[in-house]
């Protein structure tokens, strides 16, 4: 099968589908008090953001097969290259970060400092299109389907009014009313998961590459 004839939503469907599942499953085991409900998921097992690197790799995987090659190479060491840029940016900002204060100026601070981390991301998700287009493509529509799957659990989660992570908002796990929630967590999941998923899940993807194109 040929790059062109290889579906980006087929290619995506099954993942998007198993995220969802795991979605779901961390949204009964914090409701069920089996996984601790602690704002930004405290890096779980059982959580989606590392089924990045799995997928980025499928996906690296699957296209090389389909004759998919990137634009430069090597395509890992520049993804490599910019996620310590990300890193590093990342560390700076919140390295002042008091992950106990609930405050409001607390927060305020969180907000434009984390602003400051989506213009990061955005822009080495940029880079990231740049280096495999297809690869960076593909991460990109997977990672809109699976965060609008979290969307719906956090909507869900709050109408219930249940004590989970997907309705605590910054390090100190402050709770809002639901637009403001709903608010902060599109801004989260479409503004910085979204081009975390482009730029991380490049890397792996792109060990998979075979050569360049031309």
């Amino acid at each position: 099968m040929s790059d062109a004839k290889l579906s980006t939503t087929r290619l995506i469907l099954l993942p998007s589908i198993l995220t969802l599942g795991v979605s779901i499953a961390r949204l009964v085991c914090e409701v069920q008090g089996v996984i601790p409900p602690t704002s930004g998921g405290a890096l779980s097992p059982l959580g989606i953001g590392w089924l990045i690197l799995l997928f980025g790799g499928y996906f690296g995987f699957r296209l090389t097969r389909a004759g998919s090659t990137p634009n430069v190479a090597p395509p890992a060491l520049w993804s490599l290259l910019l996620i310590l840029a990300v890193l590093g940016v990342g560390y700076w900002l919140f390295k002042d970060i008091d992950p106990n204060n609930s405050s409001d100026s607390a927060f305020l601070m969180f907000a434009e400092k984390f602003l400051a981390l989506i213009i990061a991301l955005g822009c080495a998700a940029l880079g990231t299109m740049l280096l495999w287009t297809r690869l960076a493509w593909t991460l990109f529509c997977y990672g809109l389907f699976a965060r609008a799957g979290v969307m719906v659990i956090t909507w869900l989660a709050k109408y219930m009014d249940w004590d989970t992570h997907y309705t605590k908002l910054g390090p100190a796990g402050v709770t809002k009313d639901m637009m403001a929630t709903l608010e902060a967590t599109s801004i989260a999941q479409f503004g910085l998961w979204v081009p975390a998923t482009v730029v991380f899940g490049a890397f792996i993807g792109g060990l998979f590459a075979k050569g360049k194109r031309s």
